[in-house]
């Protein structure tokens, strides 16, 4: 069985170049690499077998050029739409029926101008983060895997952040299975690092300690930024003082005076300025204001702005569809937005480093569901329409309720992939290096008396003059139908690739991507890739048009060239 990010290449049938290492400049500043000439179709490489799980690695250099690798009857269309049956992949049969006509109240419209208003999405805007603790795990084989399935997309390298509630308590140095890790994750696959140093404790010797041993340990070129501790919002009891009353009269002085001296060892005259990261606040609703102060005061110490981003409390009631309330994604992405201008007046680009739908772990029946999915694919795409430069996804230390990769070690079993984990591949797919957020994509429901379910996010690449279009449909049980149309008349058919659980919101099994599935007790893959072909009309102002349904609590990537 071919590699799972290998199946789906092939539908998306593109070619990538390759991207640097992520930055942490300003979101506007990011290139537009040119689209490379196409390459000459290859043999498929040598595969060795995984005892393990039974899975076929690929060289990732294959994993980039896979669509020369799988034949054009992979995409299970013909150009009616015929659905080739199983063992002949020129026979056909005919397409399902499609959906009975859906009422007013279910269907929308949305108009997009690839010359519109956008967000240019840097590469390595997707990471992931993770704790001190059992990162070591990370290059066991299968968690491996599953981390090149995510680079295989040709977005850049991923950003690792390793920090979180073990920060602040980190006591000691890390050993040298953390450095070795690191390094061989970024020797063999360009990842780069945002590391969480000790700030609660107070103590400069022990943070420059820790300081000190990523400038030892690590090349200069792996590391991104030094995050100086996390979440101080929530620290209870400094000085005994009650968190608000603590942030109010001391927080931020506080931080200065450990900046100075890390960023200044020998005295002024030997500053070394913006290498670190902060203020890693716990949660969106920063005031703008005490974000402000907080800048003015280090902003010379500081290279990239973090911020946490968490749906809700896992103490909290909430429900699969509940976490999907659009009114509440509204809130939270304003409130990041106010964030990411605050810190762009002082020219910082800002980072949610840490981010998942539910905190404190996850809630279960929540977090590891196909809503928890939706909530995190609509959430990074919040995330790049605010400005942000990018979003790691909180996986703990790999055994937490929101973790999308279950990580068994200790228990001799390989890893168990979550819902979650679905949502980064699909998101991807769809961040072609060098594309266009387009914004403003809000559709026009056919009741205005009923707001649609349906969320749009299209991404249009101008070189290749591709469209990407990502759409989700919130609603726990009823269907959508969206009328699309683009300002760009010789845009041919699309194909559709849509990540769907017949257990809807609440599934926490059985969901698949394009038609494949990773298997429910490790990293197997099983299902044939499958794709729909929507054929493409004329509407009366010569914009291409397209009619896409949409079941109830699902997700489906566009693709229009």
């Amino acid at each position: 069985m071919r590699g799972w990010a290998v199946l789906l290449l092939g539908l998306l049938a593109v070619e990538r170049p390759p991207i640097a290492a992520a930055q942490a400049g300003p979101i506007a500043a990011a290139p537009q690499p040119a689209e490379p000439a196409l390459q000459q179709p290859l043999a498929p490489p040598p595969q060795a077998e995984n005892p393990a799980g039974g899975r076929r690695l690929i060289d990732e250099a294959h994993l980039l050029l896979s669509a020369a690798l799988l034949p054009p009857d992979l995409l299970n269309l013909t150009a009616t739409g015929a659905v080739p049956t199983a063992g002949n992949g020129n026979a056909s049969r005919a397409a399902p029926p499609p959906p009975s006509p859906l009422p007013a109240a279910n269907q929308a419209s949305v108009w997009l101008d690839m010359d519109g208003w956008a967000k240019i999405v840097p590469p390595s805007f997707l990471g992931i983060s993770h704790e001190w603790n059992d990162v070591d795990e990370l290059v066991e084989p299968e968690a491996w895997q599953l981390l090149k399935d995510l680079q295989a997309y040709g977005t850049g390298p991923l950003v690792l952040r390793i920090g979180g509630g073990s920060t602040d308590l980190l006591k000691t140095i890390p050993d040298w299975r953390v450095w070795d890790t690191l390094r061989r994750l970024h020797n063999e696959s360009g990842m780069v690092f945002i590391l969480g140093i000790n700030f609660e404790a107070g103590d400069w010797s022990l943070t420059n300690g820790q300081l000190q041993a990523i400038r030892r340990e690590l090349p200069q070129a792996a590391v991104l930024a030094v995050e100086l501790g996390n979440e101080p919002n929530f620290y209870p009891n400094k000085y005994g003082k009650p968190a608000a009353e603590y942030l109010a009269c001391c927080f931020v002085n506080d931080w200065n005076a450990m900046a100075v001296p890390l960023s200044c060892p020998s005295g002024r005259m030997s500053c070394a300025d913006g290498q670190l990261a902060g203020p890693a606040w716990g949660h969106v609703y920063m005031a703008p204001e005490t974000l402000d102060w907080f800048l003015k005061v280090n902003h010379r110490w500081i290279s990239m702005v973090t911020i946490h981003w968490y749906r809700d409390r896992a103490e909290n009631y909430n429900t699969a569809e509940t976490l999907l309330d659009e009114n509440e994604m509204r809130a939270d992405a304003g409130s990041l937005r106010r964030l990411v201008e605050t810190a762009g007046k002082w020219s910082k680009a800002l980072r949610v480093a840490e981010m998942n739908s539910i905190s404190n772990s996850g809630l279960r029946g929540v977090s590891d569901t196909l809503s928890g999915a939706l909530w995190s694919l609509d959430a990074a795409l919040e995330v790049a329409a605010s400005g942000s430069t990018g979003v790691n996804f909180h996986w703990g230390s790999g055994s937490n309720v929101y973790s999308a990769v279950i990580r068994r070690t200790k228990d001799g079993k390989p890893p168990i992939v979550k819902p979650p984990f679905y949502a980064y591949a699909l998101l991807q797919m769809a961040l072609t290096p060098g594309s266009r957020l387009l914004l403003g994509a809000t559709p026009t429901p056919g009741n205005p008396a009923r707001p649609p379910s349906l969320k749009v996010w299209p991404l249009f690449h101008p070189e290749t003059n591709t469209l990407r279009v990502v759409l989700i449909n919130k609603h726990a049980s009823e269907p959508a139908v969206l009328f699309l149309s683009a300002n760009r008349g010789h845009f041919g058919p699309a194909t559709l690739l849509r990540l769907t659980a017949p257990g809807g919101l609440s599934a926490t099994r059985n969901i698949t991507l394009g038609g494949v599935a990773y298997s429910p007790e490790g990293i197997s893959t099983a299902g044939t890739p499958r794709g729909e072909l929507l054929e493409k009309a004329l509407d009366a102002n010569g914009n291409s048009a397209y009619e896409v349904y949409m079941p109830p609590a699902s997700a489906a990537l566009m693709i229009v060239r």
